[in-house]
């Protein structure tokens, strides 16, 4: 706890002096640049400069086709050491793209930015899972979900379930209770939903006892061991551990599972994601949670300037660049088949794409292999 707190003062005393020294300071060693020089290492190991390579565009001359590009761009600018900014960037191409087909298909009832992209995962993600013509797309969604990071799977458990503290700001319990709202009606369903939240709260309130028997003991040792400060320690390093952490992690590789298209036993009932179940975790419960808290300032502002960030921070980052940029190319891919004469039919540009998507989930996979989920038959049984 102690190296915590000191870690935490060099990066928060870092970030002042980069502050109040700009532009004629630079961000010392006490902060993110240990850790961007472990990543390009990482990437140097396997002989990249870059984790990640955009799809080759043809020459289209169309506005809905520049203003994806101009967001790529500026999304590439950013690699490869920000993937969170270049997420920013997909995202408001993905944005741009709500607002082109709410348009062009006459969405009249769909004014925000949640309804255009529920309609766009009925009208055109999910249409295409449910067409076998279109069985690159299902096979590229397979292939992504198989490559998620174990943070990822956290991420999903602890905006979940992690309580907010009551010093948070309104709009960050509110953000919240609209996460789960999406997983109780559009993702999980209620009763997933209520077996997940169950597992996640049986393991916390588990840890909760261990930890509690194990400070009882200690406290009976303090009467006949003569080393009472070593005791003490012990004492309070568990009196200020988180029993949500071991709940996190596991329910967090629950959702891993689930995710990957797995089944779950549940202690009542087997449960399975279906791929437009997949396909709306991926969109509603990762992508727009993701943009959402980046958005409207209910996180740190970077991840990568905080003393907890780590090369997990950089795979969970990278993993939803990549999953925001598969859904622009799936939305794109209409412009590109309709205003160019290089592709015969739609399901061509998805071969295309599917090339590109397996090209980066396998420089993924070099870079990450540490990061990546693992399945152990064990974890299916809750």
């Amino acid at each position: 706890m102690r190296n915590m707190k000191k870690r935490h003062e060099k990066f928060y005393k870092s970030r002042l002096e980069y502050n109040n020294k700009w532009p004629n300071g630079t961000l010392n060693d006490s902060s993110c640049t240990i850790l961007q020089e472990n990543f390009l290492q990482m990437l140097e190991k396997e002989n990249m400069t870059q984790l990640f390579s955009p799809l080759k565009l043809k020459d289209i001359d169309s506005p809905a086709m520049n203003v994806a590009v101009s967001y790529i761009i500026d999304a590439l600018d950013q690699l490869p050491l920000r993937p969170d900014i270049a997420f920013d960037q997909i995202w408001r191409a993905l944005d741009y793209q709500f607002h082109y087909l709410k348009r062009i298909r006459n969405w009249k009832d769909k004014n925000t930015s949640l309804g255009m992209m529920e309609q766009t995962l009925h009208e055109l993600l999910c249409d295409y899972l449910r067409n076998d013509k279109y069985n690159t797309v299902t096979k590229m969604l397979q292939t992504l979900a198989s490559i998620i990071p174990n943070q990822t799977g956290e991420y999903i458990a602890r905006r979940l379930f992690v309580e907010e503290g009551e010093r948070a700001a309104s709009h960050v319990r509110d953000h919240q209770s609209r996460i789960q709202d999406r997983f109780k009606n559009s993702i999980f369903h209620n009763d997933l939903y209520k077996e997940f939240e169950s597992r996640y709260e049986s393991i916390k309130n588990q840890e909760q006892s261990i930890r509690h028997t194990k400070i009882k003991k200690l406290k009976d040792e303090l009467n006949f061991k003569k080393n009472k400060k070593n005791i003490l320690g012990k004492i309070n390093k568990l009196k200020i551990s988180d029993p949500r952490s071991s709940a996190v992690y596991h329910t967090g590789r629950l959702a891993c599972y689930l995710i990957n298209g797995e089944t779950v036993e549940f202690t009542s009932k087997s449960y399975a994601l279906s791929q437009e179940q997949q396909m709306k975790l991926i969109v509603l419960g990762l992508l727009y949670t993701y943009r959402n808290e980046r958005f409207h300032g209910s996180i740190f502002s970077s991840v990568f300037r905080s003393s907890s960030a780590s090369l997990n921070t950089y795979a969970h980052a990278y993993y939803m660049f990549i999953l925001a940029y598969f859904i622009l190319l799936i939305l794109i891919a209409p412009i590109l088949h309709d205003e160019s004469s290089d592709y015969d039919s739609l399901e061509q540009v998805f071969d295309e794409i599917s090339h590109n998507i397996l090209h980066n989930t396998d420089q993924f996979k070099k870079v990450f292999s540490k990061q990546i989920f693992k399945p152990q038959k064990i974890d299916t049984k809750v």
